[in-house]
């Protein structure tokens, strides 16, 4: 229901490192791609494995990977869209089971997180300059956001 096939040929790129498109989580059914950063290979993504869970969850806003394909690929693509959608109709519509853990995902997926913000509060960077806190939560990535 959330999901779109594509198949592409090897060579083809995918997604490309800090640029937005395709919003979502990425299982590869058959063939393999490279994921690159700066040009450099960092891993290989075959047959079963999925990648883009950073861009489904919101955590991150681009892609921190350059994905090609080295083989003719079969993908799915997991739309965070849709994949929202669901999840918003399963909180109002589901079983109470379903209910009470589509509110708690929509907790999780609905945030916006500040990561200045964040660094700034932890308690191992005070009393440190700002503008110096400041550079290094732009060049975190925050993969784990805790509400409350």
């Amino acid at each position: 229901r959330g999901s779109t096939r594509h198949v592409r040929m090897a060579g083809e790129v995918l997604c490309e490192e800090g640029r937005r498109p395709p919003e979502g989580l990425i299982l590869v059914r058959s063939g393999t791609l490279s994921l690159t950063i700066g040009g450099v290979e960092v891993r290989r993504v075959t047959e079963g494995e999925v990648f883009g869970h950073d861009m489904l969850l919101n955590v991150s806003k681009k892609w921190t990977t350059t994905a090609t394909c080295v083989t003719p690929c079969d993908l799915q693509i997991l739309r965070r869209r849709l994949f929202m959608s669901t999840v918003r109709d399963l909180a109002a519509h589901g079983s109470p089971d379903e209910e009470r853990e589509a509110k708690r995902l929509l907790v999780l997926l609905e945030v916006t997180c500040n990561e200045e913000r964040v660094v700034l509060s932890l308690p191992i960077f005070r009393g440190y300059d700002p503008e110096f806190l400041s550079i290094i939560a732009k060049l975190m990535e925050m993969l784990v956001y805790l509400p409350g």
